[in-house]
Order: structure tokens, then C-alpha cells, then sequence
């Protein structure tokens, strides 16, 4: 039972809001970057400090298994359940938070990925995985904040009606508030500490994007809201 995203959030954002082709297709999954392995006292994600880690247990190593197996095969429920475990057995190892931060990037879950490879970072400075880990916690970060202005400015559609002068108003406070002039030609930018509105759905990208989408087809003709979607690129 696999959930996948349909779709990068930056394709749909600018799908939704500047005209672009629609977004389809699988994800890219991060797992080929973070290979499943059994962790050892010899692993650098968990030796760090090694004289304070001490070697997992039988049982561990067994359960570590067991989710490795759950993860291979797509049975994200089961293998997220199974990795809880195992970090709250072991709550020093970054392993686990690892895999959980995997597990909501391949779910669509930008904000807990983000917040699980923030852990895993913390408890694995040196970890051979720190650079994908890095990479993935950024991506988050910034689909979160980018669902999170979809969200907005559906929300803001949805408010205006069609009223496309009154949609293009709000539009333009959301850009000015948000600091997203031209974010469409840097997706790759830092951006500033988001503030979370609420946790993401796997299928929630694909429904919002749509929602505004629709809305901004509705005013397709309007000059004013035009004028203001171009500062976007």
C-alpha cells in the first residue's frame, strides 16, 4: 500500500498560479541516497560519540529488520509504526529518524520530514548521510513553505469570488508578506524560517494546487491579476 506525491510542489505551484503544464508522474524517492543497512557499533550514524553508544541488542537489530523489510515492499504504515520503535528504544541512534524523515518525504509529509532529518542531523553530525540528509531537510523546508503559500492564496481566491480586482489585492499582500517576488526563477533559494499553517496530506498538493488553479483560469483575462502573478517570476 504505497502513497506517493504526484508531483514536485514547485511544478504545481507554478502550474497553478502562472499557467505552466500540469504537473504528473512519481516523485524522485531519496532512498537510493540513504541505502537501508544494519547498524553496527562500526556504523558512523551511530558511533558518534561511539563510547557512549552501546552496541544495539539482538531484539533491535531484529526490528531494524523487520522495518527495513516493511520499507522495501511499500508497506510505509507498517514500516513508519516499526521505526517509532526502534526510536523510542533508542533514542540516541539517528537511524531511525533517518528512515522516518524518508518515509514523509516519499508520503507528501513535508513538515515532519523536515522535522525528523532536523533530529537525525542533530544526532549524527558525522553521519555519511549528513549531505543527502542536509539536502532532503532543505527540499522540505521549502515545500512546506510553498504548500503552505498555495494554501494561502487558495484560501484568498476562494474569499475573493469573482471578484478578480479583489483576488488580485489579496494576492499581492500575500506576495509582499511572503517575500515572493521572482520565487519562481530561484526554487532552489533559502528562504526564512516558515511558520507552519498545519501538517500536509499526501494527496493535499495535487487538491490545493487544483483548487487555485481553477480559480486563476476564472480571471484569466484580468490585467490587475496578471500584472501581480508576474512578480512571481
Amino acid at each position: 500500500m504505497t502513497s506517493r506525491r504526484d508531483c514536485a510542489l514547485g511544478v504545481c505551484f507554478a502550474s497553478a498560479v502562472l499557467g505552466a503544464a500540469a504537473c504528473s508522474g512519481a516523485a524522485d524517492s531519496r532512498r537510493g541516497q540513504m541505502p537501508l543497512e544494519t547498524p553496527t557499533a562500526s556504523r558512523t550514524c551511530i558511533t558518534f560519540p561511539a563510547e557512549l553508544r552501546p552496541e544495539p541488542s539482538r531484539e533491535f537489530l531484529a526490528l531494524w529488520d523487520q522495518a527495513a523489510k516493511e520499507y522495501h515492499l511499500g508497506d510505509f504504515a507498517e514500516a513508519r509504526t516499526t521505526y517509532d520503535r526502534l526510536r523510542s528504544e533508542r533514542p540516541d541512534l539517528p537511524g531511525p529518524w533517518r528512515y522516518l524523515a524518508s518515509l514523509a518525504w516519499d508520503e507528501g509529509r513535508w513538515w515532519d520530514c523536515a522535522v525528523a532529518a532536523s533530529i537525525a542531523l542533530y544526532l549524527g553530525p558525522v553521519s555519511s548521510h549528513r549531505p543527502a540528509l542536509e539536502s532532503m531537510q532543505r527540499e522540505c523546508y521549502q515545500e512546506q513553505r510553498m504548500l503552505n503559500v498555495t494554501r494561502l492564496l487558495a484560501e484568498a481566491a476562494d474569499a475573493s469570488g469573482s471578484d478578480c480586482d479583489a483576488m488580485a489585492t489579496r494576492f499581492d499582500r500575500i506576495i509582499a508578506d511572503e517575500h515572493l517576488e521572482g520565487v519562481m526563477s530561484k526554487p532552489s533559494s533559502p528562504v526564512r524560517p516558515m511558520r507552519p499553517l498545519r501538517s500536509s496530506s499526501p494527496n493535499e498538493i495535487a487538491v490545493v494546487g487544483k483548487r487555485l488553479a481553477d480559480a486563476v483560469e476564472q480571471c484569466k483575462d484580468s490585467a490587475p491579476l496578471q500584472a501581480v502573478l508576474g512578480k512571481l517570476r
